[in-house]
């Protein structure tokens, strides 16, 4: 079984920061969709360079909820 670190930040104003803090490519994108939909509207994206590495690459992907 594969892990995966993902850190919430919530700030003061109830927007959420997801951070994806290991994983690469669509596997970001699979493992933190259940919790963007429990979560609500993803307000914005932003795709690290390393969402186009390989999957076994270790790295970040910020999302944030409005």
């Amino acid at each position: 079984m594969q892990y995966r670190r993902i850190e919430y930040v919530i700030k003061k104003d109830g927007t959420v920061i997801e951070t994806m803090l290991s994983g690469a490519g669509e596997g970001c994108l699979d493992t933190t969709k259940p919790m963007e939909e429990a979560l609500g509207e993803v307000g914005d994206r932003t795709l690290l360079p390393t969402y186009y590495e390989q999957e076994d690459n270790l790295e970040n992907q910020d999302v944030a909820f409005h």
